[in-house]
């Protein structure tokens, strides 16, 4: 009822404070008092404290303590905490799935072993295979644009730019062995590839390379490459562009197509004496007024004949 009423009847005699509960009053007086009845239970804390509460509190550090100095106690390091106080029951679990997992891979690999016995000279440690690095300089009809130097020996007809590609299209002649459609051709080696072209920064004379042809037939173009094969079909005859990749022919052709479409789309803009001779059937009404006015004669007054000499003398001898 204290609770929801708010009423606290009970007051402390040595200060104004009011509590509705005899337990809380009780521990209040110990306030003034300074009595301390709870005492730790811990051999070497003489601690002292004057609520239940107080002591619980207190109590919760020593727990702490000993749950440090047994987790470095039994608790070892892993990979996963990088050398930190670890998650025991986490890194207990994943260290006895990684040895179970190891485990089973000894197991695979002595089964292996045993049905396949190796020879002695395989029983030494094979070193890992790497590829020799063949440097290359490019040949200048491979940098040209469009040419595809490996072609099926199957009889379909097809080249490509890329030994892999042509590898790949056997695939799709399964009557044929694949040395059927592959032929005597090889693939380019692998290593540095240097520029054809003698004094160029990439030459093999001053010793930078590029990785793959394609970087060198890109910089070829761009750097060396003088002719413009590629003409573009969408500009006018007189003001045609050329251009040295068929990819840029590709890119400024979108572009005319987009030039080409906002120009048709505009309205021819019309003059207002179009408009006029649209209306009145081809002759604007000024033109109209102006060839009635030349038809209609009108006659000359006397004062205006007697002024010309000629005349004036023609009636006189009359």
């Amino acid at each position: 009822m204290f609770v929801h009423t708010g009423e606290k009847s009970l007051q402390c005699p040595e200060c104004d404070k009011c509590f509705a509960r005899a337990a809380s009053l009780k521990s209040h007086r110990r306030v003034h008092t300074g009595e301390r009845p709870f005492l730790c239970m811990e051999p070497e804390c003489n601690k002292q404290y004057a609520s239940r509460a107080a002591l619980r509190m207190h109590s919760t550090l020593h727990t702490k303590k000993l749950h440090k100095k047994n987790t470095k106690k039994s608790s070892s390091t892993c990979d996963d905490c990088s050398g930190k106080e670890c998650h025991r029951g986490r890194c207990r679990r994943m260290a006895e799935k990684i040895k179970e997992q190891r485990q089973v891979i000894l197991d695979l690999q002595a089964q292996l072993d045993i049905a396949k016995p190796l020879s002695p000279e395989k029983k030494t440690q094979e070193k890992p295979f790497k590829p020799m690095l063949v440097p290359m300089v490019a040949p200048l009809y491979l940098l040209q644009d469009g040419i595809k130097p490996f072609t099926c020996m199957a009889g379909c007809g097809r080249s490509f730019s890329n030994y892999f590609q042509l590898a790949f299209h056997a695939k799709q002649h399964p009557d044929k062995e694949p040395h059927e459609v592959l032929g005597d051709q090889l693939p380019f080696p692998v290593g540095p590839k240097y520029c054809p072209v003698v004094g160029c920064e990439f030459s093999e004379e001053n010793g930078k390379s590029m990785k793959t042809l394609q970087i060198v037939k890109r910089h070829w173009q761009r750097v060396h490459q003088s002719t413009r094969p590629f003409l573009c079909p969408d500009c006018p005859p007189h003001a045609q562009k050329a251009f040295k990749t068929r990819d840029n022919l590709t890119a400024h052709r979108k572009e005319c197509k987009k030039r080409t479409e906002t120009t048709s789309q505009k309205p021819k803009k019309e003059t207002p004496l179009k408009r006029t001779r649209q209306k009145s059937g081809g002759i604007s009404p000024q033109a109209k007024k102006r060839s009635k006015n030349s038809l209609e004669m009108k006659p000359m007054p006397e004062s205006s004949i007697l002024e010309l000499p000629i005349l004036a003398d023609l009636l006189a001898e009359e």
